[in-house]
C-alpha cells in the first residue's frame, strides 16, 4: 500500500475516482445501474444513471468532489468551469445534474475499510 506522499496518482484524479464509486454505491443500492459517459467528455457528462431498461427514464450526471467546501445557509457554493456550467444549463434530451461529492479535508480520511463497513465520508450535494 502507498502512503498519500507516494500515490500514484495526482489528489484530483483519486477524487474522481472516490465520486465515481459514490455514485455507483448509492446506484447500485436502489437497483440502478450506472454507465460511464461519453469519451472525450465534451459535454460535461461523466455518467448515466439508468433503471437497466430502454423504455425508462435516464439522467446523466457531471461529477466534482471537493475537500474544501463553501457552504452557506444550508447551500453548498462550487464554482464551476464557464463551459461545464453552460453544459449543464443548456436544454438537452435526457437531463443533467451536478452532484459534488464534499470529501474531509485530510485524504487518509476519505474512505474506510473494515471486514464490518465501508465508508465514504462526508456527503454529496446535487
Amino acid at each position: 500500500m502507498y502512503s498519500v506522499n507516494q500515490s500514484l496518482m495526482s489528489e484530483n484524479y483519486r477524487k474522481e475516482q472516490v465520486s465515481n464509486a459514490y455514485l455507483a454505491a448509492l446506484a447500485a443500492g436502489d437497483g440502478y445501474i450506472v454507465q460511464s459517459g461519453p469519451q472525450p467528455d465534451t459535454d460535461s457528462v461523466d455518467a448515466t444513471i439508468r433503471s437497466g431498461s430502454s423504455r425508462r427514464n435516464m439522467i446523466d450526471i457531471q461529477l466534482k468532489a471537493t475537500a474544501r467546501p463553501k457552504i452557506r445557509n444550508g447551500c453548498l457554493h462550487f464554482r464551476l468551469k464557464k463551459k461545464n456550467y453552460n453544459d449543464l444549463v443548456r436544454q438537452r434530451h435526457v437531463p443533467t445534474i451536478l452532484i459534488v461529492l464534499e470529501l474531509p479535508r485530510c485524504n487518509s480520511d476519505w474512505l474506510c475499510c473494515t471486514f464490518e463497513e465501508l465508508i465514504i465520508r462526508k456527503c454529496g450535494w446535487w
